[in-house]
């Protein structure tokens, strides 16, 4: 009842936020259709869902290797009519920066997923989990499985995508791998929205400056930035010179 409350509120909060992100992104594409979407973090579906209610597309394309979000995010898939069904592409592994496999730690709160260690010592992690985890704070918040990671490039090439209209990345501190990991498609992508986390609970070896100083080189400028409520997360849209 806790963790239903306490995301019920923060879901109030992000969808104010999104508001932004959606006036933002209709003016960088003019209102017009958002033909090739990849959506890495798909998780139970929250992006498609949002792009078919405020846009239009031709296709999008969604990673999300928990097995627990996974079976929801093909559930949602199936909900949807036929001919959004059409357009959407699932699949059950994570991207970054090389082809692996790698542990993945799955969250009792299924959105803080990470293949990242974590920090159970850390306040962040703590108040986290009070609030989201109220009643199973002394037992494991988190799972570890292996999952199979590809890369954007690889993926990139075997759709032979020319154009990545939107690629959005919300993967709880692997943002930086995945990026490199599209290493000359980079260039392919018109636009990217992600998100960085600022707390010491995902152990990374990168800092926001280090994104921002590699898609600098890559020709992409920062246009939007946005702190998530109750959360040391910001959310950012970055777009590429050579395709506007």
């Amino acid at each position: 009842m806790i963790l239903n409350f306490t995301t019920f509120i923060l879901n109030i909060f992000d969808n104010y936020q999104k508001k932004k992100v959606t006036y933002i992104l209709k003016n960088i594409f003019n209102n017009d259709k958002i033909r090739t979407i990849i959506d890495v973090g798909a998780h139970k579906g929250e992006t498609i869902d949002y792009f078919s209610n405020f846009f239009s597309y031709d296709k999008i394309y969604c990673f999300e290797p928990n097995p627990t979000s996974f079976f929801f995010l093909k559930k949602y898939k199936l909900s949807l009519e036929e001919n959004l069904q059409f357009k959407i592409e699932l699949f059950n592994y994570a991207l970054g920066k090389k082809k692996s496999k790698i542990n993945f730690y799955s969250g009792n709160e299924s959105s803080s997923s990470t293949v990242h260690n974590i920090n159970f010592t850390s306040n962040y992690y703590k108040k986290k989990n009070k609030y989201l985890n109220p009643f199973t704070q002394k037992k494991k918040a988190f799972k570890k499985i292996n999952v199979n990671v590809n890369t954007l490039q690889n993926f990139i090439t075997s759709k032979n995508i020319k154009t990545i209209d939107l690629l959005k990345i919300d993967t709880e501190g692997s943002e930086f791998n995945i990026i490199k990991g599209a290493k000359d498609k980079i260039k392919r992508v018109k636009v990217l929205y992600f998100e960085h986390h600022y707390d010491n609970m995902i152990l990374k070896k990168y800092t926001f400056s280090d994104i921002n100083t590699y898609l600098l080189k890559k020709n992409f400028f920062k246009v939007f930035k946005y702190k998530m409520s109750f959360r040391k997360v910001f959310e950012y849209i970055y777009v590429n010179k050579a395709l506007t």
